[in-house]
């Protein structure tokens, strides 16, 4: 290679960094924050406001991107992901059990590191790289309570998690044995069953789809989510209930976009799978009585929903599925929100201790209500409006094309979200029905009242005018 040439591939590859300036900065802040700990000593409160600063140099190294009007998805999804981070990291703010406050907001932005990786992959290699990423900082998130609990099920994580990730990397050895390249935007799936045969193709894409089906929770890789949100730490539970799953099921749009595939390979698999997920995490939040643990089924539940636009495939439904992200991320860190805010007040997160809490703290009691109401899908929240949006995408494409599966991909939905109501509900009809068993209880966080108020709402402009939000959503580039 002459000199020209290397100095030509120089230039490209230093063109390339400024797109890696957010991960440069999430990287250099987690280093900072380890080694600024281990001079200033652990007693200091200046972890969660070091985070914060952190995220907001990263939203400003995204502003000039995101200033076109044709913006793409990955990148917008990186801000939501800031956004939920920061709030996510507010709630940890608030939670004074924490004791590793360093390592547990360093391991948070370890996860979001490895949700931009992910975004940002081209490559098969910095795919696998992403989602490791992000399982070993969740790994150690889990454990960060120093509690017997939360080591069980950090250990339950870790080995179902580990191999999960073997399964998933023999099936990227097998594409890229398959197809000769690494590059996601060089595979060709029609050529590789041409050149290796259908079946053998089909196993490959299945471990991959492995993977990405553990990160986001879904069926049937979602047993190792309600021990882990159960045992973990209130705003870690909120965490790995946005940040891992938004940036998992983009990552399918990566490779739906990336794959020459055709809808007839993944569509009967993604339906079934998203059909699966939303029954076994209804049917199992219905018999919860732990409120985090409740939300956990929840969580795979919406995990279903979220995956709907992966099964059709089509602009309106990945608009509507935008939406709904939006107001899943803001349901998710209202309602965790509430349940630490009982579980400080109460000392417990059994939904027998909610009991009667609602005449006690009237405003916790209707912030509870408005959430329950939202995450149900029911109005006057931005639950319905989201809802409403993806059932009409999915009616769209079933008017068009008269897919059975598509058809009860849709009846499937609106029977659970019925089903839902019945768990959801359960919580302020305890708060606000029964009689209450304690006698005096300690007053929650105001300012953490007022977070959670500002929350909901949100929930109640987006109701009223979801243009505000569509608007933008139009305006962004999906490539399918």
């Amino acid at each position: 290679m002459n000199q020209g040439s290397i100095a030509v591939s120089l230039s490209k590859t230093l063109d390339q960094l400024q797109y890696y300036i957010p991960e440069a900065i999430l990287v250099v802040g987690l280093l900072l924050m380890v080694v600024i700990d281990l001079i200033v000593g652990g007693s200091k409160k200046w972890q969660g406001l070091f985070t914060l600063c952190i995220l907001v140099c990263v939203v400003f190294s995204l502003a000039t991107e995101l200033g076109n009007m044709t913006t793409q998805v990955a990148m917008v999804i990186k801000v939501l992901l800031l956004i939920a981070t920061g709030f996510c990291a507010l709630l940890a703010m608030s939670e004074s059990n924490i004791q590793k406050k360093s390592e547990h907001y360093s391991m948070m932005l370890g996860v979001l590191f490895g949700a931009f990786l992910l975004l940002n992959s081209q490559s098969l290699l910095t795919f696998y790289l992403g989602i490791e990423v992000m399982s070993i900082s969740a790994y150690i998130l889990t454990v960060m309570k120093l509690t017997k609990t939360s080591a069980e099920a950090g250990l339950k994580y870790l080995l179902f998690g580990a191999t999960s990730s073997a399964i998933m990397l023999f099936g990227i050895s097998l594409v890229y044995g398959f197809s000769g390249t690494i590059i996601l935007a060089d595979i060709d799936i029609i050529t590789m069953t041409q050149v290796v045969g259908v079946y053998p193709t089909i196993i490959a894409l299945g471990m991959m789809l492995l993977g990405l089906l553990f990160k986001v929770a879904a069926v049937p890789q979602h047993i190792w989510a309600p021990d882990v949100y159960q045992s973990a730490h209130t705003s870690v539970a909120a965490y790995f209930s946005i940040v891992p799953k938004i940036a998992g099921v983009i990552a399918f749009l990566v490779l739906i976009m990336n794959f020459n595939i055709s809808e007839s390979w993944y569509r009967p698999s993604m339906g079934i799978i998203a059909i699966s997920t939303i029954v076994i995490g209804n049917f199992a939040a219905l018999s919860q009585k732990d409120v985090k643990r409740m939300l956990a089924y929840s969580s795979i539940a919406h995990t279903g929903f979220l995956l709907i636009p992966v099964v059709l495939n089509t602009p309106t439904a990945w608009q509507s599925m935008l939406f709904y992200t939006v107001v899943y991320m803001i349901m998710n860190i209202a309602a965790f929100g509430l349940v630490m805010q009982m579980e400080n007040v109460t000392g417990s997160t059994e939904i027998e201790k909610y009991r009667g809490m609602g005449k006690v703290m009237p405003f916790i009691g209707i912030l509870v209500l408005i959430v329950m109401i939202a995450l149900t899908g029911l109005p006057p929240t931005a639950g319905f409006t989201a809802k409403l949006f993806l059932f009409s995408s999915i009616w769209e494409l079933y008017a068009n094309s008269g897919d059975v599966l598509i058809l009860s991909l849709l009846i499937v939905a609106v029977l659970n979200t019925v089903v839902s109501l019945f768990y959801y509900l359960k919580v302020p009809y305890y708060m606000f029905i029964k009689e209450s068993n304690e006698a005096t209880v300690k007053e929650p966080s105001m300012p953490l009242n007022y977070l959670l108020a500002l929350l909901v709402l949100v929930l109640l402009v987006l109701f009223f005018k979801p243009d505000w939000l569509m608007e933008l959503i139009y305006s962004i580039s999906f490539g399918v």
